[in-house]
């Protein structure tokens, strides 16, 4: 029983580093595509 608590908070500790990692790429995603319209608007 343990071992089966155990798994489930080393499952949810990766999930929210995998979410985690997700956003963050996203993110950076948005901002790169956003400075690609900026820059197409400039010319």
């Amino acid at each position: 029983m343990h071992a089966f608590i155990h798994s489930c908070y080393v499952y949810r500790d990766d999930l929210a580093r995998y979410i985690f990692n997700r956003g963050l790429y996203l993110v950076l995603l948005l901002k790169r595509g956003r400075r690609k319209m900026e820059a197409s608007a400039l010319v």
